[in-house]
């Protein structure tokens, strides 16, 4: 059976309890002057009709939305990796888009690195100044971060580490680490002048830039 109270707007509350919105929201923010007797009716009906305030209308109201840009790409050798991403981005518009949030996706493929910088461009001139960055190409992403952060923008680093740029934080795998971590492991299991052969997928930008980065 349907819960006919599963949303109930305020005025709705007020049209069962025949008291006025405008005393509901008092009692809610604990403003004015509200009787007990009246305080405790207004309570009692915001729990019976299980009221879930509309965080979305109100930060609208208070002109309060938090627009944030994912800049990806899209790579046959990360197909796991955007998925779960993706996933990821889903339960936090699940968890906060009643709070504001939203999050403008722009996904372009490994190889044309270029197509990223002009979606910053333009989620830029859309007036985003929030930014999380899967840099296609690091070295071609840095003098752009680095531009971002001078207008202001906070940045966050996704998967890649762009060398020498000013990010507010990076979310990944540290690939020196990992790489330093898996030769330690392997030089205490190889005799004394055993060979080791590294398997690596096919070919990529992607793969290439983080096993390059696990041989330092």
């Amino acid at each position: 059976m349907e819960n006919r109270y599963a949303r109930l707007t305020l005025e709705d509350i007020a049209e069962e309890i025949h008291i006025s919105r405008t005393t509901i929201y008092k009692v809610l923010n604990n403003k004015g002057t509200v009787s007990e007797k009246t305080r405790e009716a207004v309570l009692a009906a915001l729990q019976k009709y299980h009221y879930t305030p509309n965080n979305n209308a109100r930060n609208l109201a208070l002109n309060r939305s938090y627009v944030i840009a994912l800049i990806n790409y899209v790579s046959s050798d990360a197909i796991y990796f955007s998925s779960t991403i993706e996933k990821g981005i889903e339960q936090a518009i699940e968890s906060f888009g009643d709070h504001g949030l939203v999050i403008n996706r722009y996904t372009s493929p490994i190889n044309q690195p270029e197509k990223q910088i002009s979606d910053i461009e333009t989620a830029y001139d859309a007036g985003i100044r929030h930014f999380v960055i899967s840099a296609a190409d690091p070295d071609l992403m840095r003098p752009v971060v680095k531009k971002l952060k001078a207008d202001g923008c906070r940045i966050i680093l996704l998967s890649k580490e762009i060398p020498d740029a000013p990010a507010d934080a990076f979310i990944g795998i540290d690939d020196y680490k990992s790489g330093k971590l898996a030769a330690q492991l392997l030089g205490k299991m190889l005799p004394d002048g055993g060979n080791l052969q590294l398997l690596v997928t096919k070919k990529s930008l992607s793969n290439y830039a983080a096993t390059t980065a696990k041989f330092r």
